[in-house]
């Protein structure tokens, strides 16, 4: 995926467009929050925060399938972590 691609992908209201071709990973910032909720659990966003937190940067299919979630869910969680600046489009 190239540059014009990922630039692309956030919409000029600044909300992130999810591309299920792209892989996601966590920021310097996700992975402080990530830490500060550590041991917390129940929550979605934070299973999520979690899970690219131990496996890396990863695509949508594969978050979905490991957390047993629906693929629109997951996207919209990365939406919103996208938006915060937890998570980045890796690739």
């Amino acid at each position: 995926m190239d540059m014009r691609s990922i630039a692309k992908m956030v919409t000029p209201r600044g909300k992130a467009r999810i591309d299920s071709r792209a892989s996601y990973g966590l920021t310097e910032l996700g992975k402080t929050k990530c830490e500060d909720y550590l041991g917390e659990g129940g929550s979605v966003t934070l299973n999520v925060m979690s899970y690219l937190d131990d496996h890396g940067p990863s695509r949508i299919r594969q978050i979905a399938k490991d957390l047993d979630m629906h693929e629109d869910d997951t996207k919209e969680v990365l939406r919103k972590l996208v938006s915060s600046g937890y998570v980045r489009i890796v690739t």
